[in-house]
């Protein structure tokens, strides 16, 4: 994902600027798989130390899709 699909997903899901809620928040992700990547945050209000999952874009569609196949492989086999 890229900055500004990170930034728009965080804001889309938290319903306000990522700053109202993470003291800090690394656009690096700390690690990253086929399905979304995590993000290390503090927490503004605690200072709690915190990982952040996040989907990525469009997700539900592809493994919808993968799904189907699946689906008519079975019946096929």
């Amino acid at each position: 994902m890229t900055t500004a699909q990170v930034e728009e997903i965080l804001a889309k899901q938290l319903g306000r600027p990522k700053d109202e809620i993470f003291q800090t928040f690394e656009l690096e992700p700390l690690a990253a798989a086929s399905i979304g990547q995590v993000h290390r945050a503090t927490l503004l209000k605690s200072g709690k130390e915190v990982v952040v999952k996040l989907l990525r874009p469009d997700i539900i569609s592809k493994l919808q899709h993968d799904l189907d196949i699946l689906v008519r492989f079975a019946a096929w086999a």
